[in-house]
Order: C-alpha cells, then structure tokens, then sequence
C-alpha cells in the first residue's frame, strides 16, 4: 500500500467505516453521526500521478450527507445494505438501528433492539442479517429489516467491553473476539 491522501470528515474520532464495493463510497460514523462519501477525481493530480494508483486510491472525498441532525446517542457502526442502496446505523447506548436511503438521503426506518449494541457486522451469506456483540451472553443474529432475533451464540464474557465480529462468508463461520485475549468461532447456521 502506499499512502495517497487525508481526508478530515469528522472533528473527533471516526467511530467506523464500511466501503461500498457497488457505488464505490465510503460511510463514516464519527461526531455522534453518520456520513457517506462519494469519490470524485481530484483535478489537480496529473495523468501520471493517477494512473500511478489504483482506480479511487488518488481521488478526493465528497460528503454526500451534509447537515445531519445529531442524534442524542453515539453513531457507533455503519454498513451498507441492500446493495449499497442503504446505510444501517447503529447507535451505542440506545440500542437503535437507523436504515437511511443515500440517494436520496432520507431516514427509511429506525428501530429499537432492546439491547445495547457495541459491535455489528452484516452477514449476507444466507440472506440480510446484523451480527450484534451483546455485552451480555454473546453474539446475537437478527433478521434486516424485521430486527427479529433468529439466532444466539453464546460464549463468556468476563469484562463488558465492545468485542469484535468477522464473518468468514464462504466458510460459513463468525468469529468472535474475546475479552481476555482469545477469539472463539461458531458455524453460521
């Protein structure tokens, strides 16, 4: 990798980020809010210093979501749904998932898990589902859009820190972070 540009698009820490492999853009969570990138060429680059680079690599970020409300609680992970045509946000204390449309930006649906949520992960292998880390017994798998819980996978959580979720998708397994320096695995059924 070689380092190419820097984008400030938030004014404290970036909470999370996803890429769109579809529309080719970039979410962010960071200031208690969500934004979506679009990349457009940077013009003052030239034609040699581009094709020096991978496609988007010497681009410039375009914020796509400006003047967001901020929401009372912590955008704390973005994903892109539904092909890229949505983003999912959830919030850290509430519990709450916010599924935007991006073009245009509108709020689709928000709904309550009942949970607080630290770490998501999307698993579309079988369908649209979000892993949820739920601080409490393990990882919970729900159903998007219904939020309907299909599916727990329990292991032991010793102190209540946000824990990390992979997805291998072709290997049908999600591994799960631990607490105290292990990870665990668990077949996605």
């Amino acid at each position: 990798f070689k380092f190419c540009s820097t984008t400030i698009g938030h004014s404290g820490p970036v909470e999370s980020l996803a890429w769109d492999p579809v529309h080719h853009r970039l979410a962010s969570a960071g200031d208690g809010r969500p934004h979506v990138w679009n990349f457009t060429p940077d013009s003052s680059l030239s034609n040699h210093q581009y094709l020096c680079c991978i496609d988007f690599v010497l681009e410039t970020l375009i914020s796509i979501t400006s003047k967001l409300n901020k929401q009372l609680y912590v955008a704390r992970m973005v994903h892109f749904y539904n092909n890229g045509a949505s983003l999912l946000v959830t919030y850290l204390e509430s519990g709450e998932i916010f599924c935007y449309s991006i073009e245009p930006w509108d709020l689709k649906w928000r709904k309550k898990l009942g949970i607080h949520s630290t770490h998501t992960t999307i698993d579309s292998s079988a369908g649209n589902f979000l892993l949820v880390s739920n601080l409490k017994d393990g990882v919970d798998k729900y159903s998007v859009p219904t939020l309907q819980r299909v599916q727990s996978y329990s292991h032991v959580i010793l102190r209540n820190v946000p824990l990390q979720i992979s997805v291998a998708r072709q290997a049908g397994l999600i591994f799960i972070g631990g607490d105290n320096g292990w990870f665990c695995s668990h077949i996605s059924l």
